[in-house]
């Protein structure tokens, strides 16, 4: 889909975009540094949830620990790899050279979303 008819259905909330959680990891790199420095500060924070919690384990109430390892850590991680696949379709909105890139990579899919089908509801 050409970036001008995708932006004109965006507008409309007529499009849908569809990202590869694992690949936008990979592709963030290519992101700008003003919107990098959210997912590496995101990546910190996940990072010393981690540590922390194996501190827990260890020096203080390993019950403690194993609760925040098994249900914090496990969330957490899947809220970083959102934000990055939401960083990378946000930026993809503002930049047409980085939405071409990440068709051509078939990292992204964009959908029409039909209004036809919304209208029968």
């Amino acid at each position: 889909m050409r970036y001008e008819k995708f932006k004109a259905l965006r507008a409309q909330e007529k499009a849908r975009l569809g990202i590869d959680e694992a690949r936008a990891l990979n592709v963030r790199k290519h992101l700008p540094s003003s919107e990098r420095w959210l997912a590496r500060a995101w990546d910190m924070t996940f990072l010393i949830v981690a540590l922390g919690s194996l501190a827990t384990t260890f020096l203080w109430k390993w019950w403690v620990g194993l609760i925040l390892i098994t249900f914090v850590c496990p969330a957490m991680f899947k809220a970083v790899k959102q934000l990055n696949s939401q960083l990378v379709m946000g930026y993809a909105e503002k930049n047409k050279e980085f939405y071409y890139f990440l068709l051509n990579q078939n990292i992204m899919v964009v959908q029409e979303i039909d209004s036809s089908a919304d209208k029968k509801e």
